[in-house]
């Protein structure tokens, strides 16, 4: 067991660093973070002050995925990992909660938005909550908010409230409401009763097989409709392989569906047609026709399929002119699926499989397989055995093992070949010595075909291009290219070996397209200082240790300078061009260019067209990108900390380096619509909810003379760090800068960085949203449409001109606002107001009375039962929740 103490400040506690033990946390004073991941074993949390948070790492979404559940001990807070670990927090129910936030990154995400507030109340508030009931029957409301309920044992009601929830009811016989927004609901074992309510929802079953059978009242079926998960790992005697040739239970005989009056049930017969166990209903879906029932009901499972199944023996199987799922089981099958869109799956022994007309899903598995498409864009899996592939005409996929050579013949262009495993998830499987597979008519270079390299399989591998590790490479052998790979790349012991001959292809040919992005005509230096030129192709180039420089000239390249300075040009086309570490000197050139300059006070010059230039904090290679130019590349090298992910403007993080003090400068960047893009590294930030950083006060602008400083202070106004320059923009005014300059962030609002103190907020030009929070503030809203929220305390509220609001949506009690008093007034429940140029009103959640004035208002209660009199002028009267009174 480890002990791992924090102090008094803020500490990150990973009980992970002590492998899969058993480790006691103790955050002690200061806002801590608790990190943990599958495999860190079965770890405890004390603290004793602070705002604490748990972010889990790479752990799935709760049940559906994992089968993750939370639930109380004592006093204690049990997170259950599936006998994958557990996480524990002591006292956590023992008055306030001892972790006040749970957070996730890495890997799947929990739910959007991937954070959420702790409660030791059954009832949520108007955040994302996290509710757990007791061993008791529980009523367990989330009300607004994205919310995580969990019931446990007793006969639970559970109600999600708005938004989007998820709700598991545990063990007993629970009444689960999603209400509004699109819901998760499982019931867990014992007689459940279901609904989803507004928006399209989700229902899954929990648990191992049980006799129990849930009612869901508001199913909605049909193309759109709501789906309902099959619990795929009751049945058995069922093929689960990867998720390309899974099989359709209500095809092999596991699953059915049985019309009872104006009542769908779904049964089940968890061993099929094969095994002793009967059908049993596990769920009613009340005023449902089963006719109207889709594939998209049942997550792809289309439960109209016709099921063909073959015995023991030989068998010829023909299909019918809809679509047909085939089984030959063992023995040697002639399988012909005719027209439709078929699923053929062989079996065990030595199969001959015809797709037909249409789009087929062919998979031989065990034993020497033919296998032909026939017309249409078929997908062709070998599986064991020496296999024989024809696709036929159109664009065909092909996929196949590694135990056993086979033989490939697409029969048309752009065809789709990959390894895989005999079943998607097992990593037990290895890549035998003698395995080499053949494929008779590989079409390289661009809209070609796709021969995915199968990286899961690499040890010694951080990710990156495996051409560039060392784990792949291509070898030219008379008029055959050989596609090899080393298991355990160069410091391994394993070697190459032939995973694949692609028949009359010159290996000069193939083009990152061909290999998942991965680019196999890459240029590499030494550990000194050298000069590289890239071809007139797409290139790759690394730099490595020494002064180096490289010049991508034509083509669309990728340069990486390395450790030390160097001089990186890419020259035509869009290029990417990264810096890493030393001061180094970056020339997009022409074209759409990406530029990271790494650690080090890098000079970064874009050149012609629109450029996009980027921050690395930890000058890893890092990156996986995808500027509009239809490309996308995935080279994260370097630790789990700090790696940026971009792709397709999406970004993905999780992020612990720290900003270093070296700065950047950019000397041609161009402002404004149309011009540049900086990427502001927003998953750097703490103390951030998401939005716009310059508001929150993580970024700002300044202007030193003709220069504008791009500046990020990285906890924000209420941390520790202060505001440092990240980057130089030569001879660009600060005003010019707009939205689309930075990563879509407008950077002329208000720095909206309220405290519990006496603030002073100005808005903007635009419509602004103040919130002083607690202290006598003074909220200016400028021109435009505000919202000013003054918080506790006696506070002015100035609109100034627009249409404004004051709202008092925050107030902990009823309020009594009038709009026609010019000095301050005592609201009740916000202190005593001054409101200047104010024209509309929201009220609290509580009972309260609004009065507006001359001019046309507009007043809203919200909840409670409150009274609205508009006065003179064209109003608005928007009573809200409860009993409301107009006037």
């Amino acid at each position: 067991m480890a002990i791992i103490n924090g102090t008094g400040g803020k500490d990150i506690l990973d009980g992970s660093t002590g492998g899969n033990v058993d480790d006691v946390l103790n955050g002690g004073l200061g806002d801590d973070v608790y990190r943990y991941s599958l495999g860190s074993g079965n770890d405890v949390i004390t603290d004793t002050g602070g705002t604490d948070a748990i972010l889990l790492r790479n752990v799935g979404s709760f049940y559906f995925d994992f089968g993750w559940n939370m639930y109380r001990s004592g006093s204690d807070l049990v997170i259950d990992f599936n006998r994958q670990g557990t996480l524990t927090v002591r006292g956590q129910f023992q008055g306030g909660p001892v972790v006040e936030t749970l957070m996730s990154a890495g890997g799947w995400q929990l739910l959007s938005p991937a954070s959420f507030t702790f409660s030791t109340a059954l009832t949520g508030a108007a955040g994302n909550d996290i509710l757990v009931g007791t061993s008791s029957a529980d009523a367990i409301n989330g009300d607004r908010g994205n919310d995580l309920l969990f019931g446990n044992a007793g006969n639970d009601t559970m109600e999600g409230g708005d938004d989007d929830d998820q709700l598991l009811g545990g063990d007993g016989d629970d009444v689960l409401v999603g209400g509004a927004g699109s819901d998760i609901l499982i019931g867990g074992p014992g007689d459940d009763t279901l609904t989803g309510g507004d928006d399209l929802d989700l229902f899954y079953f929990a648990g191992s097989v049980d006799t129990s059978v849930d009612t869901i009242t508001d199913f909605a079926a049909g193309l759109f409709g709501e789906g309902l998960a099959l619990p795929l790992e009751w049945l058995t005697n069922f093929s689960a392989a990867n998720p390309y040739t899974e099989a359709n239970p209500f095809a092999t005989g596991h699953a059915r569906l049985t019309q009872a009056g104006a009542d769908t049930l779904l049964e089940l017969d968890t061993d099929g047609p094969d095994g002793s166990e009967a059908f049993r209903t596990i769920a009613i879906l009340s005023n449902v026709t089963k006719t109207d029932l889709t594939a998209n009901n049942f997550l792809v499972f289309d439960p109209g399929v016709i099921g063909i199944l073959g015995t023991v023996a030989a068998n010829t199987l023909n299909g019918t002119s809809a679509a047909d799922e085939m089984h030959g089981g063992a023995g040697n099958d002639t399988m012909n699926g005719l027209a439709g869109d078929d699923a053929l799956y062989g079996g065990m022994d030595n199969d001959e499989l015809s797709g037909g007309d249409d789009n087929d899903r062919l998979s031989g598995d065990d034993g020497s397989d033919i296998l032909s498409g026939g017309a249409g864009m078929d997908l062709l899996i070998g599986g064991l055995g020496n296999d024989t592939l024809t696709g036929g005409g159109n664009s065909d996929y092909f996929g196949f093992d590694f135990e056993i050579a086979s033989v490939f013949d697409d029969g048309f262009g752009g065809g789709f070949f990959w390894f895989t495993q005999r079943y998607w998830f097992d990593d037990s499987a290895s890549i035998a010595d003698t395995s080499v597979d053949t494929i008779t008519d590989f079409t390289a270079g661009a809209g070609g075909d796709l021969l995915s390299v199968p990286v899961w399989r690499l040890s010694n591998y951080l990710y990156g291009n495996p051409f560039a590790s060392g784990h792949a490479r291509l070898t030219q052998s008379g008029a055959n290219t050989l596609f090899e790979l080393d298991a355990d790349g160069p410091n391994g012991g394993a070697a190459y070996q032939t995973l694949a001959i692609l028949n009359n292809v010159s290996k000069g040919d193939l083009r990152a397209e061909n290999f998942d992005g991965f680019n196999p005509n890459f240029i590499a230096g030494a550990a000194a200082a050298d000069s590289l030129n890239g071809t007139a192709g797409d290139d790759e180039m690394y730099g490595n240790a020494g002064n180096d420089t490289l010049n991508g000239l034509a083509g669309d390249d990728i340069l990486y300078g390395g450790p030390d300075p160097d001089q990186l040009n890419g020259g035509n086309d869009s290029d990417r061009l990264f810096g890493a570490g030393g001061n180094d000197v970056l020339n997009g050139g022409a074209g759409h260019d990406l530029l990271i300059g790494g650690s080090g006070n890098d000079t970064l010059t874009g050149g012609a067209e629109k450029d996009y230039f980027g921050f690395d904090f930890d000058y890893s290679y890092g990156f996986a990108y995808g500027i509009p130019n239809g490309y996308d590349y995935s080279y994260p090298y370097g630790d789990e900390d700090g790696d940026v992910f971009l792709g397709d403007g999406d970004r993905f993080w999780e992020a612990s380096a720290t900003i270093d003090t070296s700065i950047d400068t950019i000397t041609d960047f161009v402002a404004g619509i149309g011009g540049d893009e900086l990427l502001i590294p927003a998953w750097r930030f703490t103390n951030y909810s998401g939005g716009n950083p310059f508001a929150s006060g993580h970024v700002r602008l300044t202007q030193a003379g003709a220069h504008t400083l791009l500046e990020l202070d990285d906890d924000g106004p209420g941390g520790a760090a202060s505001f440092q320059t990240l980057a130089i923009l030569n001879n660009v005014s600060k005003a010019d800068l707009v939205a689309v300059n930075l990563s879509g962030f407008d950077p002329h609002v208000a720095a909206n960085v309220a405290t519990a103190g006496d603030d002073l907020l100005a808005g903007t030009a635009g419509n602004d949203t103040l919130n002083g929070l607690a202290g006598n503030d003074t909220l200016q809203g400028g021109s435009g449409d505000d919202v000013l929220d003054g918080g506790d305390g006696n506070d002015i509220l100035d609109g100034g001109a627009g249409n404004d609001t004051a709202s008092y949506a925050t107030a902990t009690a009823g309020v009594s606002v009038n709009l026609a008093i010019a000095g301050a007034q005592a609201t009740g429940g916000s202190g005593s107001d001054t409101l200047i140029s104010i024209e509309n009103l929201i009220g609290s959640n509580f009972n309260d009375s609004l009065r507006g004035n001359g001019a046309a208002n507009r007043l809203e209660g919200l909840g409670g039962n409150d009274s609205l009199n508009g006065s003179a002028g064209v109003d608005t009267l928007i009573g809200g929740d409860g009993t409301d009174y107009y006037y």
